[in-house]
């Protein structure tokens, strides 16, 4: 009986751990498991209104951005986005983005989602210079 109490306590004690799993080095791109074939389209709303649909090459070069978003569990409570985005899947399915990253803002968040993602400075570096390409256009 005392074996069979120690093994449940073992159990119990693997099993909390188990569902304790760390979002600390959680990403857009390995939590929702889209990869860059999933994609056939991204248009971006800019912050004039205006909606602009990348190539291709930059269409890469967005994904490759928010794909290495640290995921943050924490509901944000700031001003409205500075650029909106919409991922069309092959499969038909939409995604919808929403992006904080002028005026030294970093963020991300994905409207299926109820955490944000931090971008790091190569990611919105990356982003920036997109975005300012479009504006410019």
């Amino acid at each position: 009986m005392k074996k069979i109490f120690m093994v449940f306590i073992f159990l119990a004690i693997l099993l909390t751990g188990c569902q304790n799993q760390d979002v600390a080095n959680m990403t857009w791109g390995n939590k929702h498991s889209i990869s860059i074939e999933d994609v056939s389209g991204v248009d971006l709303q800019m912050g004039d209104g205006t909606v602009i649909t990348l190539p291709q090459e930059e269409m890469v070069r967005y994904l490759n951005a928010i794909s290495s978003g640290i995921f943050d569990k924490g509901q944000l409570d700031i001003r409205p986005a500075d650029y909106a985005a919409e991922l069309t899947l092959k499969n038909g399915e939409k995604r919808e983005l929403s992006m904080w990253i002028s005026d030294g803002s970093n963020l991300l968040t994905d409207h299926e989602d109820t955490g944000h993602y931090i971008l790091d400075e190569k990611a919105k570096a990356t982003m920036m210079e997109i975005l300012n390409e479009k504006e410019e256009r």
